[in-house]
């Protein structure tokens, strides 16, 4: 769901992958889903989110839209009996991320909210070294994670509040 950049950068990815196959997109608009499917070679492209989630050839959905509509996505989604795989962050609020996640809970649905960090080696390591007692008890962490952010251009959507 979604035709952006990350939606972009996902997709090609995958492609590069033998264990999957992208079959369909869903954009707001059809010339959005059209050209989204043209530039990436996908068979189907849908206007609207709805038409997606009721392919019976999907079987995951990947939501890559700004973040005020991932909780509306992801009740379209699982309201279609579909696996999801979204963006971060999963909601904007603690109570709307807990509902997804009790709902796709009570249908038996993979929900997984995209958090790349977690899957970084350095964070694996130290995860298992925690969970080890390697470094002992820990009392206290403190810890950052950035990046050199362009106020214009390619990082605007990021610094924007409404993006979450």
């Amino acid at each position: 769901m979604g035709s952006g950049k990350i939606c972009s950068d996902f997709v090609g990815a995958l492609k590069d992958l033998e264990a999957q196959e992208v079959v369909a997109v869903g954009a707001r608009s059809q010339s959005s889903a059209d050209a989204f499917a043209r530039s990436l070679e996908i068979e189907k492209a849908y206007e609207g989110y709805e038409a997606l989630a009721a392919d019976p050839e999907v079987d995951v959905v990947y939501i890559g839209t700004i973040a005020q509509t991932h909780p509306d996505l992801i009740r379209i989604a699982l309201a279609a009996g579909k696996a999801v795989l979204c963006e971060k962050p999963l909601a904007l609020c603690a109570s709307d991320a807990a509902a997804l996640i009790a709902e796709a809970k009570e249908k038996q649905l993979f929900l997984m909210e995209g958090m790349w960090t977690r899957c970084f080696p350095a964070i694996r390591k130290a995860r298992e070294l925690l969970a080890s007692g390697a470094i002992g008890d820990v009392v206290a962490v403190c810890s950052d994670f950035g990046w050199p952010a362009k106020p214009h251009g390619e990082h605007a959507r990021t610094l924007d509040p409404l993006s979450g």
